[in-house]
């Protein structure tokens, strides 16, 4: 029930205090998680977009590793939308692989 998933990730990003970044980045990850499986890459891209801005700010292995999950789903699509974020993902993960940072 991805429509459902997707109403509930939209409300717990909303829900997110201020100063909660991994929590927020986390959260915004489940939600481009869910885009994708409703078959909305672009948005899913868009958002993820914005978990890579998040991550560089970030010193978590979490996030880091929601970032690589969210690139083994959107990259195969190799469509024009996604491209932004699959570079963008990937700048990030040269620098900070999933499992090479501290969770903060």
């Amino acid at each position: 029930m991805p429509k459902v998933a997707q109403r509930f990730a939209e409300s717990a990003v909303a829900r997110c205090r201020t100063g909660h970044s991994r929590t927020r980045a986390q959260r915004t990850a489940i939600l481009a998680s869910v885009m994708v499986q409703s078959g909305e890459l672009d948005q899913a891209a868009q958002v993820g977009e914005q978990v890579v801005a998040d991550a560089w700010q970030l010193r978590s292995t979490h996030v880091v590793s929601d970032v690589a999950q969210l690139v083994q789903v959107i990259d195969p699509s190799q469509s024009a939308s996604t491209f932004r974020f699959v570079r963008a993902a990937r700048q990030l993960l040269a620098v900070q692989p999933a499992g090479s940072v501290i969770t903060r």
